[in-house]
């Protein structure tokens, strides 16, 4: 199971855009604190899952969230091509995560 990307909240490439062209220095990074109390009933579930049954389990925010905040770039680029679905080059971030499931 691959459980849910962090949301952005905002349609992430037009949002970074407009902020480039504003030069502000608005961030629009989802907080990993925020992302998990979300996704907690989520969270406890697929724990159980894991628990009972080996079921294993991809979380994206603990590639994706380093430091306290949730990445919505790579290379000045967006990695998410709404509010919360990764495009190619976010997607590839999670390869690490994947690769050692696939390999099964």
């Amino acid at each position: 199971i691959i459980a849910s990307t962090p949301e952005v909240g905002w349609p992430t490439p037009e949002t970074l855009a407009r902020i480039a062209l504003d030069g502000s220095d608005t961030d629009i990074r989802p907080t990993l604190a925020g992302y998990l109390a979300r996704q907690k009933p989520v969270t406890d579930i697929f724990e159980d899952m894991h628990r009972r049954y080996g079921v294993a389990i991809v979380y994206p925010h603990k590639i994706l969230c380093a430091g306290g905040r949730c990445r919505v770039m790579l290379d000045s680029k967006p990695i998410y091509r709404d509010s919360h679905h990764l495009i190619y080059r976010g997607v590839e971030l999670l390869h690490p995560a994947l690769d050692p499931l696939l390999d099964r």
